[in-house]
């Protein structure tokens, strides 16, 4: 709302993608929700893939966080990142085998054109980063299953096959919340306990005892989330 007043703010450009957690119903054009102040949501790369958002930053040799460098792959808190996983180099293969560019693996074909171009970038060897104890990890632009890019979160490696991927919503209601005369320990309990489970909480509404504004609420927090909690 401050940035809104100081600048005549119509439209932000998001780097939103259709895998991202809560996004698989967005459009390209979006309105802002919830709290927020109103304005569109541009999303130009909502159908892009985890390889081509790497094949777009290589290619065009744009700067990115140099943890991506050290394995991990998906970045969220200092309390909740590791490395991730998956980019754990074996300490009795090469990076051939690793890569898969000597095994019969398809998926092959589609990663070594885009690894060949990565080699052949300044900066951009095929240098391995140690992890605690020792531990080996290629960058983030070496993962092949793009569905393990957010094992770098420790709440998405906490997940069950049931959650993974699943966001949750918390609805609040009440006048005396909101007018500062009881404080909320619902909400706070229940976010930690979904995080425990895994569960992404991309929402938390605080509203009035208002029926129309509730129903409203509701409808727009179900189609949204697989989970919402009041």
């Amino acid at each position: 709302a401050k940035i809104q007043r100081q600048v005549p703010l119509r439209c932000i450009i998001m780097g939103t993608r259709r895998t991202d957690p809560g996004c698989g119903k967005l459009s390209s054009l979006t309105a802002s929700t919830g709290n927020y102040p109103p304005f569109l949501r541009f999303n130009p790369i909502l159908d892009w893939s985890y390889r081509d958002v790497w094949d777009f930053i290589l290619g065009c040799e744009l700067p990115y966080c140099s943890l991506y460098d050290d394995g991990y792959t998906s970045l969220g808190t200092v309390n909740d990142t590791i490395r991730n996983p998956a980019l754990r180099l074996s300490q009795d293969k090469d990076w051939g085998d690793e890569l898969g560019t000597s095994t019969n693996d398809p998926r092959a074909r589609d990663i070594v054109p885009f690894l060949a171009l990565a080699h052949n970038m300044p900066g951009m060897e095929a240098s391995d980063t140690k992890g605690r104890g020792g531990q080996s990890y290629k960058p983030a632009w070496f993962l092949m299953d793009e569905t393990q890019e957010r094992d770098s979160r420790l709440k998405n490696a906490r997940a069950t096959r049931q959650t993974r991927g699943d966001t949750a919503a918390v609805l609040v209601i009440g006048n005396e919340i909101i007018g500062g005369s009881v404080r909320d320990e619902n909400g706070h309990f229940l976010i930690t306990q979904l995080r425990e489970l895994g569960l992404d909480t991309l929402e938390f509404v605080l509203i009035r005892d208002d029926l129309d504004k509730i129903a409203e609420t509701v409808r727009r927090l179900s189609d949204t989330h697989r989970y919402l909690f009041v």
